[in-house]
């Protein structure tokens, strides 16, 4: 007898061939990167927001501060004059005033003015060059007078000066 015909051998498994799956497996490394990126940007967003936050607080207390520092400027001023404490109301003065007019001559023009009788002193004014603030005088004898002081910052010590009436 003779041998049977001999089959071709089919060829061996190559590239192309199909898993028994679709895709393989994962071990989560994708969703945690994609939950990584999406925490550092919600954390860099908390900051930047927390920063934009934290000047801004610091402009509207430096703004209250040099509000409240102006004003109480203005009052020790008014209060040295009320009280006829020349000598104290000069030293209030800016350095600018204290060069052009004398200690004796300051005391000597203020005198001649009406008595202060009381006085309210209002918000300064921080939106043009100089810092201005409102005050009304109430004189003995009933009269009353709005007055606007201009200020000036003193180099040396940081706080505020009277330097004279507006206008």
């Amino acid at each position: 007898m003779s041998a049977p015909p001999m089959q071709p051998v089919p060829p061996p498994p190559g590239p192309g061939v199909q898993a028994p799956f679709v895709t393989p497996p994962t071990d989560g490394a994708r969703q945690r990167r994609f939950l990584a990126g999406w925490l550092t940007a919600a954390a860099v967003a908390v900051c930047f927001v927390g920063a934009i936050a934290g000047i801004g607080g610091v402009v509207v207390l430096g703004q209250r501060m040099i509000v409240e520092s102006a004003q109480v400027a203005v009052e020790d001023y008014l209060t040295a004059v009320q009280a006829k404490d020349y000598a104290e109301a000069y030293e209030q003065l800016c350095d600018r005033e204290q060069d052009r007019v004398s200690a004796e001559l300051y005391a000597y023009n203020t005198e001649r003015e009406p008595a202060i009788e009381s006085f309210v002193v209002g918000e300064p004014d921080l939106t043009g060059a100089d810092l201005r603030v409102p005050a009304t005088l109430r004189y003995r004898g009933g009269d009353t007078e709005a007055v606007t002081f201009v200020l000036d910052q003193d180099e040396r010590t940081g706080g505020f000066e009277v330097c004279g009436r507006a206008g």
